[in-house]
């Protein structure tokens, strides 16, 4: 799930992007059986910008004057490890880059 920003947020600038991510499966509430969360920017359906975390915290800090103004899906794409299953799954909330 997102920490940050908020559903709705207008972002300007530099921001701070942060998810956590847990495996459940594996009985883990710190992270362990997570191999990766992939952010992702998205705009009519295109990643504009993606970003690979591997390690915890799993965050991003984004220079949103890298592209065009308007309403985009952040998406965190949450991977676990193997042995904790190899699962996957996505948390998106919507976001407008307002510079």
């Amino acid at each position: 799930s997102f920490t940050a920003p908020r559903s709705g947020a207008a972002l300007k600038g530099d921001v701070y992007i942060n998810a956590f991510a847990s495996d459940r499966d594996a009985g883990t509430a710190d992270g362990a059986g997570i191999e990766s969360v992939t952010f992702q920017l998205i705009r009519n359906g295109e990643v504009i910008a993606s970003r690979q975390e591997n390690l915890q915290p799993y965050d991003w800090y984004f220079d949103t004057t890298t592209v065009r103004n308007g309403g985009y899906t952040l998406k965190a794409n949450v991977k676990s490890k193997q042995a904790a299953g190899g699962g996957t799954a996505a948390a998106t909330r919507s976001v407008t880059i307002a510079n």
